[in-house]
C-alpha cells in the first residue's frame, strides 16, 4: 500500500487515545465596520492537537471567541483539517468527507476549550 500520509483509524481507535495540547494562537484582528466611527471586533484563533504512539496524529481547527455574560467560551468554526483517515471496522475508508463529519462531532464534545483558553492567556496575556 503506498504512503498516502494518512494515519488510519476506526472512531473507536480515535476515542481510545488521547489528545494533547500543541499550540494555539490568536488571528490578527481585523474590524467589521458597522456604522461611520464603529467598529466590531471579534476574537478568532487556531488550535493544534496531537497524538503520539506509532505515527503521529495531528488535528487543527479555528475556533472564535465569544462571551456569554462574564464567561469567555471558545466555539470551534470551520472544519478541522487532520491526517486522519477514519475507517469502518471492516477497514474500508470512509472517505474525506465523512471523516471531517465525525472529526467535527468528536471535537464538539471534546473539552479542548480549557486548554486552549489557558494557553493563550499565557501566550497573549
Amino acid at each position: 500500500m503506498p504512503d498516502t500520509g494518512y494515519l488510519y483509524l476506526t472512531v473507536d481507535e480515535l476515542c481510545a487515545g488521547a489528545l494533547v495540547h500543541l499550540i494555539s494562537g490568536v488571528d490578527a484582528q481585523h474590524g467589521l465596520a458597522t456604522a461611520p466611527g464603529a467598529v466590531a471586533t471579534h476574537i478568532t484563533g487556531y488550535t493544534e492537537w496531537v497524538r503520539e504512539g506509532g505515527r503521529l496524529l495531528t488535528i487543527g481547527w479555528d475556533w472564535q471567541m465569544t462571551a456569554h455574560g462574564e464567561r469567555v467560551c471558545l466555539q470551534r468554526i470551520g472544519a478541522p483539517s487532520s491526517n486522519l483517515m477514519l475507517q469502518s471496522r471492516a477497514r474500508r475508508d470512509l472517505g474525506h468527507a465523512r471523516t471531517v463529519e465525525l472529526l467535527k462531532e468528536y471535537l464538539d464534545g471534546f473539552n479542548w476549550q480549557a486548554a486552549t483558553l489557558c494557553h493563550i492567556s499565557t501566550r497573549y496575556g
